[in-house]
């Protein structure tokens, strides 16, 4: 699945970070997560529709959220893939036609082709 990039890097004076006192924080690691940062030429475009359960797994945090395409609760994944488009844009307007509760658990990921491994 083509999916989140994961980007670890070092704090600098452009985050913003700062202590109690005010002090800018420089140096910490800090973990980014890119939406569909590993889109490749010839990538699809999926809706996936998080379960329950991993919805509530998926307000945990970045963490927890960053794993989600793969994350198995109870032996079930967390996600069931809806359908696919060829185009990003395809997958936006189809996303926006659900309700707002059913759009709020439905995740727009790029993915390889079925027939391309």
């Amino acid at each position: 699945m083509a999916g989140q990039k994961i980007v670890i890097r070092k704090s600098a004076v452009g985050d913003g970070l700062t202590d109690q006192s005010g002090a800018l924080l420089i140096g910490l690691t800090i973990v980014e997560i890119i939406e569909n940062g590993n889109v490749e030429p010839g990538d699809e475009w999926g809706l996936f529709r998080l379960t329950d359960d991993g919805l509530a797994a998926y307000k945990i945090g970045a963490e927890v959220a960053a794993g989600i395409m793969g994350l198995k609760i109870g032996g079930e994944p967390a996600v069931q893939e809806i359908v696919r488009y060829m185009t990003e844009n395809q997958a936006k307007e189809a996303r926006n036609k659900f309700p707002v509760d059913e759009r709020n658990r439905i995740l727009i990921r790029s993915v390889r082709p079925k027939n391309n491994p």
